[in-house]
């Protein structure tokens, strides 16, 4: 009888389907990875300005169609890891100039770009929600700029990092709020909200819930690793 699933044996060590699955899926992010830097960040935003300008239009137009906007969030825990570590892990990348890339394009592979504007503002480029291609975005993290356009805070969560969403012509499109507490088993809870127009795509804001649970989580297994990107 033939075995269910397929395996190897290299130097007499077996090997199970699922595991060359994955030798696949690593090496699969690695050879991005590497065309990705190839490239570099002002040829990767050339490539992507006809995708850009189309999600500009796109966004601006759920924008302008809808009367409110919609709250969606996801909860993400990780054993072993305390906002004290993740936190220092955290702004020691992303307050490095220039900003190595590499920590952005490593938490997901539907991430193209990161660039810092002044002290408060960064430009992303990302497939928000697995389709349309990829979006462009500032985020502005100095929401006391605005308070008009805050989300109330989760009391239950008491470290959070708040972000206003706007297109690169400062069309306002929604709110990020990102909320972390401290687990009694040691470990870290995390809930990640997005505030955004109620006419938008539902599979965008379904697909960017899975997008940042996996972003997230590799970048907290960095952290509680203690690895660099």
């Amino acid at each position: 009888m033939l075995p269910k699933t397929a395996k190897c044996s290299i130097n007499g060590k077996e090997y199970q389907e699922n595991d060359i699955l994955l030798w696949e899926l690593d090496r699969s992010r690695s050879i991005l990875l590497t065309l990705k830097n190839l490239l570099g960040y002002e040829k990767m935003k050339e490539l992507l300005a006809d995708q850009t300008a189309e999600s500009d239009k796109r966004w601006k137009n759920w924008v302008e169609t809808s009367k409110a906007r919609s709250l969606s969030s996801v909860y993400l825990e990780v054993p072993d890891l305390t906002h004290k570590t993740f936190d220092e892990w955290w702004h020691s990348n992303l307050t490095k100039d220039p900003l190595d890339l590499t920590f952005q394009y490593k938490a997901h592979p539907e991430h193209f770009g990161l660039e810092k504007i002044g002290k408060s503002l960064l430009r992303i480029f990302e497939v928000f929600g697995h389709k349309y291609g990829v979006s462009r975005f500032c985020l502005d993290f100095a929401t006391e700029n605005d308070p008009a356009q805050k989300e109330p805070r989760d009391p239950a969560f008491p470290y959070g990092l708040m972000a206003n969403v706007y297109l690169e012509d400062r069309t306002f499109v929604g709110q990020v709020l990102h909320e972390f507490k401290d687990q009694e088993n040691g470990g870290l809870l995390a809930k990640f909200s997005l505030n955004f127009p109620e006419n938008c795509d539902p599979e965008m804001i379904h697909g960017h819930m899975n997008h940042l649970s996996l972003e997230w989580l590799n970048w907290f297994n960095a952290a509680r690793n203690s690895r660099k990107f």
